[in-house]
């Protein structure tokens, strides 16, 4: 589910995004790109029956352009609020792990609920 809605949203953007890191041959590195981690919370009653999932999702813009990175993340913020999701904080910064680029990594919680009650 949570997969699906994080897919959707960023299929619509004109950039590659993937899941937890991105592999690339050398001289195959995009301009831009998206890299997503996910983990989850469970909420529970005092019985221990699970009522909803807290879903925090870390959203990784990389870009060899900050004005580019920063354009993208301001489409990405829209469309993450558009669709519940609550930021949840930022940093902007370079990175080790692609050289070159600039990061802004960005943290948004996404709240499933499992019984429509709560």
């Amino acid at each position: 589910m949570i997969f699906d809605l994080i897919n959707g949203i960023l299929a619509v953007l004109t950039v590659p995004y993937y899941f937890n890191r991105a592999e690339f041959a050398e001289g195959e590195e995009p301009p831009l790109f998206i890299t997503y981690d996910i983990y989850d919370v469970p909420a529970e009653r005092g019985d221990g029956e699970e009522i909803a999932t807290e879903y925090v999702v870390t959203f990784n813009i990389f870009g060899r352009d900050p004005g580019k990175a920063d354009k993208l993340y301001k489409e990405l913020l829209g469309m993450l609020l558009e669709n519940d999701f609550v930021r949840a904080g930022c940093n902007y910064s370079s990175t080790d792990n692609y050289p070159e680029y600039f990061r802004r990594s960005v943290d948004f919680n996404y709240i499933y609920y499992i019984e429509e009650d709560y």
